[in-house]
């Protein structure tokens, strides 16, 4: 009788904890909490419903394999550590495991295009003109509209080598400012391309004042005279600018105070 009563104790538990698992309430968020592969870390914008993986120049793109770590039991389609194509943005939605909250965001995979090489060209001598300037801060924007405003589509930040790269999409157009405590790209409104130097560069300036050792700055309407129709508050990436083996532009650019 009482090995009855402990088996009948014992069936009542087990009954009640089973009831209460089945009654735990499901998970409803469906967030994205991180983006990881071999390209590294993605870049998630959570307000903007984006995520941007900078890609090795040499990385397969239509062979990408994105790991997703969502939040707790969510599911999301396209599945997760599946190789995807990214030659174009890939579109995600996550679900929540209740069903009841969906967050749909882009993937869209970048890669170099542009490596910076910056110079301060404050302290002028003939024999050391340029000097590798490291931490210089470059900001980068897609609309003319937004410089000086926030609406800054990357910042940059020199390496040890005085570089940066910046990655985008070659058919996009890209504006940029470039600064080191109280030293710019553009002086007075002008954008500086360097120092005068020797005489002959001097000479052949559309700048009446050009001197040696004096900055350089660009005729930015191509009419060989440097005057106010020549100044501006950014500089634009053209395509003009040398190349490397990866089809990757090399920009050299200035600062001084």
């Amino acid at each position: 009788m009482k090995l009855l009563h402990f088996l009948f104790v014992i069936g009542i538990v087990g009954f009640s904890i089973s009831c209460n698992k089945s009654e735990s309430p499901k998970n409803a968020e469906a967030k994205l909490l991180t983006v990881t592969g071999s390209f590294g870390v993605g870049l998630i914008d959570t307000s903007a419903k984006t995520v941007i993986i900078k890609a090795p120049e040499n990385m397969d793109i239509t062979q990408i394999i994105p790991q997703f770590e969502l939040s707790k039991n969510a599911t999301i389609y396209p599945p997760s550590g599946v190789a995807t194509d990214f030659s174009n943005p890939v579109t995600y939605t996550i679900t929540s495991e209740d069903n009841t909250s969906k967050y749909v965001f882009k993937v869209t995979v970048l890669k170099p295009i542009v490596k910076f090489t910056i110079y301060d060209v404050s302290n002028w001598t003939p024999a050391n003109f340029k000097v590798p300037q490291t931490n210089a801060l470059i900001k980068i924007y897609t609309k003319t509209e937004n410089i000086g405003a926030d609406k800054i589509y990357d910042t940059l930040t020199t390496d040890q080598n005085a570089q940066a790269i910046l990655y985008g999409l070659k058919s996009n157009d890209y504006y940029f400012t470039v600064a080191k405590d109280n030293k710019s790209n553009i002086i007075n409104g002008y954008v500086l391309i360097g120092r005068y130097n020797t005489q002959e560069e001097a000479d052949s300036s559309p700048d009446p004042n050009a001197k040696v050792g004096g900055l350089r700055f660009l005729d930015l309407n191509g009419d060989n005279r440097l005057n106010s129709y020549d100044k501006s508050n950014f500089q634009i990436i053209w395509s003009k600018y040398d190349l490397d083996i990866n089809n990757v532009l090399l920009i050299d650019l200035f600062i001084s105070n």
